[in-house]
């Protein structure tokens, strides 16, 4: 043990300056990838940074990980999903799959030498 952590999280859905840069073409590939995107509560800068902020330095998490997050808390249930941004899909709990990808993980960073 290395004491390294995995967390996982959505930030939030904001509106910032970026998006005026997108196309006619990309806001409508967005629309159909994500559709009601443009309905959804967006969250102010601070709001957005909020939940990453926590995962990082929140005293509680120390030494905790492997777990998603969203909205400064935990989401750990597998019948969370709402939407492609909020939630998540029973895949995200399959230890198959987190296995796997700690092991490509840790080769990345080359964190098992």
């Amino acid at each position: 043990d290395k004491g390294i952590t995995a967390k996982a999280l959505h930030p939030g859905s904001i509106t910032t300056p970026i998006q005026r840069h997108l196309t006619e073409e990309d806001a409508k590939l967005r629309a159909s990838v994500f559709p009601g995107i443009d309905k959804i509560v967006r969250k102010t800068p601070q709001q957005d940074a909020a939940t990453s902020v926590w995962a990082a330095v929140a005293p509680e998490l120390e030494g905790i990980g492997g777990y998603y997050s969203e909205d400064v808390s935990f989401c750990d249930t597998e019948d969370s999903f709402q939407s492609p941004i909020q939630g998540t899909i029973p895949e995200a709990f399959n230890m198959k799959y987190a296995e796997q990808l700690w092991a490509i993980s840790e080769k990345q960073v080359k964190l098992s030498q």
